[in-house]
């Protein structure tokens, strides 16, 4: 065997091993960064649970761009804290979906883009169904992805979710997702 046949032979070896690693890789990646959406579609979510996925100054950008809210502490008690303390308590049921249109990951950030659908039913019945444009950035901190940009503020039509070409989808609507990620 020549020199350069041997050379050859290792890189092909090495570059079969660099990219089965890069794929396990980019699969736990997708993994973490799915159960930040699992989170906030759990029927009794944990406010605790969601805040340690935000980073500390993650910048949130709701409805109409009316509540900037900058910093964890903050988004934490004036999102995350009345939404999940309203669900538990009762005062509605909710189920939805992430479609994510497009998922771009580097080696310490993260773009998503898609559209969240929600689902609201109050328990005297009515019924309330929401589709609003979404992009996310997240940070890989100490080995985590952690939501550092939350931009959930355009409204976008019902009917763009039985219609848009999603890549992803992070539902607890099974028949949503049927041929995407699902619980």
């Amino acid at each position: 065997m020549t020199l350069y046949n041997l050379v050859r032979r290792m890189f092909i070896l090495l570059s079969a091993a660099w990219l089965t690693s890069s794929g396990a890789a980019i699969a736990n990646d997708n993994e973490q960064l799915d159960e930040i959406y699992h989170l906030l579609l759990e029927p009794k979510p944990s406010a605790k649970a969601i805040s340690a996925r935000y980073g500390e100054t993650v910048i949130h950008v709701g409805p109409n761009g009316k509540s900037l809210i900058e910093g964890r502490d903050d988004f934490l008690t004036q999102n995350i804290e009345p939404f999940v303390g309203a669900l538990v308590a009762g005062q509605f049921d909710l189920t939805g979906a992430f479609l994510i249109t497009r998922r771009v990951i580097g080696e310490q950030l993260v773009n998503d883009v898609g559209y969240l659908y929600a689902r609201i039913e109050t328990p005297d019945g009515r019924v309330q169904e929401l589709v609003r444009k979404f992009s996310w950035v997240f940070e890989k901190t100490d080995g985590e992805w952690v939501v550092i940009t939350d931009f959930d503020a355009t409204p976008a039509q019902l009917d763009v979710i039985d219609t848009v070409d999603t890549e992803r989808c992070v539902s607890s609507i099974p028949s949503l997702c049927v041929s995407s990620i699902t619980d």
